[in-house]
């Protein structure tokens, strides 16, 4: 403990800020007499009040280490929306100058995420079966592809609850499926495949109840990654030039686009999640028609959402399919002009951008730039699918955040990189899902050239 131990947090926090002032002074003398380096005199004492500002910052450490360590979420924390202090201009100037203040700062970050990210864990581990009792999961020894090891800081918390909260266009069918915290050191999750309903019926004392095994149709879901990266220029970050909310926005919008189509078209091999338009057993309607018009397609969504009905025993819950399809079909009219397809009402069905924007054949309708354009022979055919969000499940972990530093010709940046861990399935309930492919889904002539 240092010398400063006994004195209270307030004057600790007012002397810190006193010597840094007159710290800057130093520097400032220096630069009003046009010279690039100290005198002996300046040098020695910018180290004093540099030692003396470290031994504050090691008192306030040690003060916050100690039990009463719930203190620090009743605090104000570190980086805030409109605080003082930038989250990211922190990060590049503990990177680049290894700026003592930023790097304090940066430690009381870390230990409040450490709080809450223990926190959030907790509540991932108890509510880790909710909803799917039969769900099991294996741990091993973090990889650079299986857990969420390796990340230099995990963002401000304000930064995840304010995106989190926003409709995120992105993932506009991902956000309808089974959400869960994805457990620390989860490799795999393993849950039981239901291919077409549990079974039930009477029973006797000579009729045993229905069965249906599940212990021997265990679905292993892999754990993967998903990064987004940034770039921004040094300068822009040390002079404080950009808002942190920018810098969040665009890594979260590039995460979730990714994110969203990987849970619809992901491949399931290599680094992706198996996405719902490649889940084995789902019902296949063909579309043939050379010149399909709205009836045509308004049957075949009937027929599709049919074999949901009566594989699954329960009717689907969603119609995806892309924003230039759905457009042609609300140009459609009858021959008073009245359009076959009313787009949604806001009020009625709450749309908001990567909300529903219709309802056909009652089903709440979404549109995704994920869902194909290019499907066929001639790779310009879209495709439609039918679904239960419910049957569908998707873990993600916390995010986190890795910097590097570059130098691109003359100039400066840094390099940030947000990741997280994902396991997604739409495999548990084949059933559930109809998909609607066929030359009756060619272009439309509205259909832009690209």
């Amino acid at each position: 403990m240092t010398r400063f131990a006994r004195l209270g947090r307030s004057y600790l926090a007012a002397t810190r800020r006193e010597l840094i002032r007159d710290r800057d002074q130093v520097v400032q003398a220096a630069e009003r007499a046009g010279r690039a380096a100290f005198t002996d005199g300046e040098e020695r004492r910018f180290r004093e009040l540099t030692d003396e500002i470290r031994g504050i910052d090691t008192t306030l450490t040690d003060l916050d280490a100690e039990p009463a360590r719930v203190q620090v979420l009743s605090e104000p924390r570190t980086y805030q929306p409109d605080g003082p202090w930038s989250f990211f201009g922190d990060v590049a100037a503990a990177k680049v100058g290894q700026d003592p203040d930023a790097i304090g700062r940066l430690a009381r970050h870390r230990r409040e995420a450490e709080v809450e990210l223990t926190r959030r864990e907790a509540h991932a581990r108890a509510h880790y079966d909710d909803g799917l009792e039969d769900a099991t999961r294996e741990v091993r020894a973090l990889t650079a592809d299986d857990g969420t090891s390796g990340a230099d800081f995990a963002p401000p918390m304000w930064i995840t609850e304010a995106y989190a909260e926003r409709v995120r266009a992105g993932r506009s069918f991902s956000r309808q499926v089974n959400q869960r915290p994805l457990p620390i050191g989860t490799s795999t999750i393993k849950v039981p495949v239901v291919d077409d309903g549990f079974a039930a019926g009477g029973t006797g004392p000579d009729t045993p109840p229905a069965n249906v095994d599940l212990e021997d149709r265990l679905l292993t879901i892999p754990v993967r990654q998903i990064a987004a990266q940034v770039d921004v220029a040094h300068k822009v970050l040390d002079l404080n030039l950009v808002d942190d909310r920018l810098i969040a926005e665009d890594l979260g919008s590039a995460y979730d686009n990714e994110l969203g189509r990987q849970v619809l078209v992901g491949s399931g091999s290599g680094r992706e999640v198996r996405g719902l338009l490649n889940v084995d057993g789902a019902t296949d309607i063909t579309f043939t028609d050379a010149d399909p018009d709205f009836a045509a397609l308004h049957a075949k969504i009937g027929e599709a959402a049919t074999a949901v009905v009566t594989r699954r025993q329960q009717r689907p819950r969603a119609l995806l399919l892309h924003g230039r399809r759905f457009y042609w079909a609300t140009s459609q009219t009858d021959d008073d002009g009245r359009p076959l397809l009313p787009s949604a009402d806001p009020d009625a069905m709450g749309d908001t951008d990567g909300g529903p924007v219709a309802r056909w054949h009652r089903m709440p309708t979404w549109t995704d730039q994920h869902m194909p354009t290019g499907d066929g022979a001639a790779d310009n055919q879209d495709v439609i699918a039918l679904t239960r969000p419910g049957d569908h499940w998707l873990w993600e972990s916390p995010w986190r955040l890795e910097v590097d530093v570059v130098t691109r010709g003359r100039a400066l940046e840094v390099v940030f990189t947000l990741h997280a861990y994902l396991a997604f399935t739409a495999e548990r309930y084949p059933s559930a899902t109809a998909l609607i492919r066929g030359t009756g889904l060619i272009p439309t002539l509205w259909t832009p050239e690209v």
